[in-house]
C-alpha cells in the first residue's frame, strides 16, 4: 500500500502557530501546519521542527542499516538538507516564513525520493515512516 499511495501523495506547508509549552520556564514553539493530500483525501497535521529532525534521523538510520543497505537511497537522504530551527528570533515573522519554505522544500523532495527509489530494499520502510509522520502516527 505504501508504494502506491506515495505516487499520489502531495504535501505543502499551509501555516504556522506559535504555542507555549506547559512548563513554568518553557519556551515558545512553532508548529507548522502541513497539508497532506493522498488520492481523494486531504488533512492538515501540525509538526514542530524537532519532529521533522527526528523523522530525518530515523530515515537515515533505516537507509544505512547494514543488513540491507541501499547506498543510493542513503546517499540521496544524506544530501537532502533537513531544515533546522534557528537559535535566535525563531518566532519572528520573516524567520518563520523562511522556515515554512525550507520545510515544504524538504517534504516535497522527500516524497520525490521515495517515489524515485521505490525499488530499493529499504524504500518501503522509509515510505512507511514518512507516511506515519504525515498521518500523525509517529
Amino acid at each position: 500500500m505504501a508504494i502506491q499511495s506515495m505516487q499520489s501523495l502531495q504535501c505543502c506547508v499551509r501555516g504556522t502557530s506559535v504555542v507555549k509549552g506547559s512548563g513554568f520556564f518553557s519556551s515558545l514553539q512553532v508548529l507548522y501546519h502541513i497539508k497532506v493530500k493522498l488520492q481523494n483525501q486531504s488533512w492538515v497535521q501540525e509538526h514542530s521542527m524537532e519532529e521533522v529532525l527526528q523523522l530525518h534521523t530515523k530515515l537515515l538510520y533505516i537507509a544505512s542499516h547494514p543488513k540491507h543497505k541501499s547506498d543510493d537511497l542513503h546517499k540521496a537522504l544524506v544530501c537532502l538538507p533537513c531544515p533546522k530551527e534557528p537559535l535566535f528570533k525563531k518566532t519572528e515573522m520573516l524567520v518563520i516564513k523562511g522556515m515554512c519554505g525550507e520545510l515544504e522544500h524538504y517534504l516535497i523532495n522527500l516524497v520525490k525520493l521515495c517515489q524515485r527509489f521505490q525499488d530499493s530494499p529499504d524504500a518501503e520502510r522509509v515510505e512507511e515512516c514518512t507516511l506515519a509522520f504525515l498521518l500523525g502516527k509517529q
